[in-house]
């Protein structure tokens, strides 16, 4: 079994072959410009989140574009059309399926990311990346206020890591943030489903959206962003830190279970996915 270990991308370049985030670009660059409805596309995954075709001022970030190595514009996403045509009635169990408000939502983006994450090194792997490459993490939340902006990298626009119309700047959020994870039942700590304004799905992970703006400013449009699978790489981070606290899930009159790592296989994802 190959271990795998997600890293910080605090101080990892685009450009270093050694760095997590070097294959993380390479990986989309692969992946940007194939159609929407190909499951290794970067439009698959983002619509697997959520999507919207129909809003004009929406639908402007599914049509961005870049420059291709040919020094022509690109869209992002190809092959979108009208929301319901779009995808084949086959494909819409898989799609738009993220939970907010709920006490699913760490659980469903823990395991949309190791599907996620499992696909992305399959690419990279046949890059001639490393077999053990892992998602890496945006922290903003224990690196010091001083780190509390978008990382350099994602900044460069001629870099994969960059997609327009961010608006986002310096966040002055860090002390909520690291309260987010304390000692609290886990609907308390989980989901503002039972209204409460710490959690962490509030503190930090809505302020990052709204604080980054753009695509991830908005739901139907934040998996588009690559900086939104470094983000919630760091939100799982933090579940890891609470369940090293000692936290536990009551259900029902069920015994405690306490919550662990997900596992996951390339043949369970999307079922996994589907039944959210």
């Amino acid at each position: 079994m190959i271990n795998l270990t997600r890293t910080n991308i605090l101080g990892q370049s685009g450009e270093n072959p050694n760095d997590a985030l070097h294959w993380y670009a390479k990986a989309i660059d692969h992946m940007r410009g194939l159609d929407v409805r190909d499951p290794r596309s970067w439009g698959w995954w983002a619509a697997c989140h959520q999507y919207e075709f129909n809003d004009p001022d929406l639908r402007a970030f599914w049509e961005a574009t870049y420059t291709n190595a040919a020094g022509k514009q690109q869209h992002w996403v190809t092959g979108v059309k009208e929301q319901h045509d779009t995808f084949t009635d086959s494909e819409l169990p898989y799609l738009a399926k993220c939970p907010h408000g709920s006490v699913m939502f760490l659980a469903w983006h823990r395991q949309y990311l190791l599907s996620f994450e499992n696909m992305l090194r399959s690419i990279i792997t046949q890059l001639g990346g490393p077999a053990d490459w892992a998602l890496p993490y945006w922290d903003y939340t224990t690196s010091g206020e001083a780190n509390m902006v978008i990382p350099e990298p994602f900044l460069n626009e001629d870099s994969p890591l960059f997609y327009p119309g961010r608006v986002g700047g310096n966040y002055n959020f860090y002390k909520q943030s690291v309260e987010s994870v304390g000692q609290v039942e886990f609907e308390e700590f989980s989901t503002k489903e039972f209204w409460s304004p710490n959690s962490v799905e509030s503190w930090p992970h809505d302020h990052i959206h709204d604080q980054v703006g753009g695509a991830m400013g908005s739901l139907p449009t934040a998996g588009l962003d690559p900086l939104f699978y470094c983000h919630h790489a760091n939100i799982d981070r933090l579940w890891t830190f609470w369940t090293g606290l000692g936290g536990i899930v009551e259900i029902d009159d069920l015994p405690h279970i306490r919550i662990n790592n997900l596992s996951s296989n390339g043949q369970t994802d999307k079922m996994w996915l589907m039944s959210a």
